[in-house]
């Protein structure tokens, strides 16, 4: 069988994890022309989104283990690869299409699909790689990266310079989705045979013996619950007796309980960050735009560049991470500033005979500040959330007690904990805003 260069399999394996979910935001512009909901859609499309990537959280919290083989991980992956691209076949198809009484239920029905599917890769993707060597966990965030800045850059080129050309949303789509016989390929033949049933217990042994499994992967593996500079001082005392008392609980939902306690203010910080900047901003964002003399135009550079910027800002985290608790107050109060003013764009009153409000509406430079603010928001939080995630990995001090696979245990409850606060945090925000968008609550 031929076997592909690893870090070369692990960047086509990642190219369309979230090609079609940003492939889709980028082209909102597009789709808010021609669809009845107009300029209201993203709180429609956000809605969708953040419920099929909460149910796709945790599902894979719970179904995936730490006895689950690489061979019933591929199986998993090409699942998740032929559901998502039978997803962006029928998207091609089927995304202008509405149902009675006007609404594009097609569209939202897959961008469920295709949202739980993305953020399952996520999960299962790096699972995967986790087995192997540290440069192949990069290829793969390269591989995941590169698919989203395609799909914005190609979306910025079919909506200014493509489309006159005959180049539709339809063609779009099914370039995007000509992304994943790449993946499906790669994993096929880019991994041998002889790792097929390797669990992860001996995957970590096997990476310890290693000359390939470097200090970085070591370091990356998380120590049990204990005081860090994330902790309140409070921890000190032993919360997991009294827990067990008052309530009869599992061990591993008592141990998840006492870390969600002494990382609360980390864990709420990541809550609050998504509601606003995955919740809110994005569900907002074409309502806002819309308001604009010049709305497609806005928005499409909105959306676009904000699929460009996300991946550059999480890759600044390989030059400098924020590292403490007073670095991630300031990234919020940042994003609360920001999001004050997208919502004060998408909620005062205007009036197009009164001119108090013509030069923000009417004119470029509006529509050049509402770009900037959302393209901010969007690389602000793409990076907090990478440091946070990161934190977890690598930050914290490894308890030289545990075994190998103890610690692993661990990281997989910090991403658990991380992950649910960040989708349940955004899907709060998203079903606020839709409910203010559909009731006609806003400006």
């Amino acid at each position: 069988m031929l076997i592909l260069n690893k870090n070369f399999t692990f960047i086509l394996l990642g190219l369309p994890s979230w090609v079609l979910v940003d492939g889709t935001w980028a082209a909102l512009s597009q789709l808010a022309e021609v669809l009845p909901e107009g300029y209201s859609l993203s709180a429609y499309l956000m809605l969708c989104m953040t419920l099929g990537n909460l149910c796709a959280v945790l599902i894979g919290s719970f179904s995936l283990s730490k006895n689950t083989s690489l061979h019933d991980l591929k199986i998993i992956i090409h699942r998740i690869l032929a559901i998502a691209m039978t997803g962006g076949v029928f998207l091609s198809i089927f995304w202008q299409y509405t149902t009675y009484p006007g609404f594009a239920l097609p569209l939202y029905l897959l961008f469920f699909i295709c949202g739980g599917c993305a953020a399952l890769s996520n999960i299962t993707h790096f699972t995967f790689v986790s087995r192997y060597e540290a440069a192949n966990t990069t290829a793969l965030a390269v591989g995941m990266a590169s698919g989203s800045m395609s799909a914005g850059l190609l979306a910025l080129l079919q909506g200014t310079v493509l489309e006159s050309s005959g180049f539709s949303v339809s063609i779009y789509y099914a370039v995007l989705t000509a992304t994943f016989p790449l993946a499906v390929f790669a994993l096929h033949y880019g991994i041998p045979d002889m790792l097929h049933n390797i669990s992860i217990t001996d995957s970590y042994s096997h990476h310890t013996e290693s000359k390939e499994y470097d200090d970085v992967t070591t370091k990356s593996l998380l120590p049990p619950p204990q005081c860090s500079k994330y902790c309140n001082e409070d921890n000190n005392s032993t919360p997991s007796a009294t827990i067990s008392k008052s309530f009869h609980i599992s061990k591993q939902l008592q141990d998840e309980l006492l870390f969600a306690r002494m990382h609360r203010t980390l864990l709420s910080l990541q809550f609050f960050n998504a509601f606003l900047a995955y919740g809110i901003v994005p569900s907002l964002i074409s309502f806002a735009c819309g308001r604009f003399a010049h709305r497609n135009k806005v928005l499409l550079y909105a959306t676009g560049f904000y699929c460009v910027m996300d991946p550059l800002a999480k890759s600044f985290t390989l030059f400098f991470r924020a590292t403490q608790l007073k670095h991630f107050l300031f990234i919020t109060a940042i994003l609360c500033t920001l999001s004050s003013f997208l919502v004060l764009c998408a909620t005062l009153p205007y009036d197009s005979s009164n001119g108090d409000m013509k030069w923000l509406y009417e004119g470029y430079g509006g529509g050049a500040t509402v770009v900037t603010a959302y393209v901010c928001i969007g690389g602000l939080f793409g990076y907090s959330n990478t440091c946070v995630f990161r934190y977890f990995k690598e930050e914290m001090q490894i308890d030289d007690g545990l075994s190998v696979e103890e610690q692993a245990g661990e990281v997989q409850r910090a991403y658990k904990l991380a992950g649910l606060a960040t989708q349940s945090g955004a899907f709060l925000g998203s079903v606020i805003t839709f409910f203010l968008v559909v009731t006609n609550s806003l400006g």
